[in-house]
């Protein structure tokens, strides 16, 4: 259904528009497992080492799960489940790992899926992982983005992290970006870490679960709405509502009222 392909669209927007606390997980070979048999096509074996690891409270696991459920990749297609892991992804992040996301991305990566691999690099950097960080900035700077301030952005952000590969990037950065842009990619960069401070994080956390709760009794509504009543529902247009809601709005007023 449109509907639920949208609401989880735009949940993940808003998952990747936040940072939370890391701790280290304790069956990671597992689940690096279950992404060896993702990639070779063995949807039933990593949707059932998926869903083990998510019932252990593995927060990457379960989200590797919407992939499957939507794609009916080893399992009956069924997106309107995308929301209920959504939800337990929310609720499972401090347990998040830095590594499990970085080698996630290097997946999407291998298959060709781009924009998924840097969502998951961004979300490793923030979480202070120094290699997700240099592949953001080699991904921009290989894709010759209109954007550049942004590779120098995550080169300085992986040379700060401690990335052993940043070094290799610095000739091509230096001859790409322009001495004023290059000051801007440092103090963008001095404004990340600020952004992405333990405690810039947590706050944010605290604030999605008090979002996450407030929109999830709005879908419910709303798909109790469109269950109920006996009318003709344009669900491209419900969806392009969806699409259209103004999450920084959103994050601006939780965050005001959070003070």
């Amino acid at each position: 259904m449109v509907y639920y392909r949208s609401m989880k669209k735009f949940f993940l927007i808003i998952l990747l528009s936040f940072g939370l606390t890391t701790t280290p997980y304790a069956d990671d070979k597992l689940y690096l497992d279950g992404l060896i048999a993702f990639e070779g096509n063995r949807f039933f074996e990593s949707f059932q080492i998926f869903s083990k690891l998510s019932n252990e409270g593995n927060p990457s696991a379960s989200a590797m799960l919407i992939h499957h459920y939507d794609g009916g990749l080893g399992v009956e297609p069924d997106p309107s489940k995308g929301l209920s892991y959504l939800a337990l992804v929310i609720n499972q992040m401090d347990s998040y790992s830095s590594e499990l996301g970085y080698q996630t991305g290097l997946m999407f990566l291998r298959l060709g899926e781009t924009s998924f691999a840097m969502e998951m690099f961004e979300m490793a950097a923030r979480h202070r992982h120094p290699e997700a960080a240099y592949e953001n900035a080699r991904l921009k700077i290989a894709a010759l983005e209109p954007q550049l301030i942004n590779a120098g952005l995550w080169l300085k952000v992986a040379y700060d992290l401690g990335s052993d590969k940043a070094d290799s990037l610095r000739p091509l950065f230096d001859n790409l970006l322009t001495s004023e842009q290059g000051k801007i990619a440092l103090q963008k960069a001095v404004q990340w870490h600020k952004d992405n401070s333990p405690e810039k994080l947590q706050q944010e956390f605290e604030q999605l679960k008090i979002m996450m709760e407030s929109l999830g009794q709005v879908a419910d509504l709303v798909g109790d709405l469109l269950d109920s009543v006996e009318i003709n529902v344009d669900e491209e247009a419900v969806a392009d509502l969806i699409e259209s809601l103004p999450v920084d709005e959103l994050k601006e007023n939780i965050e005001e009222l959070s003070y």
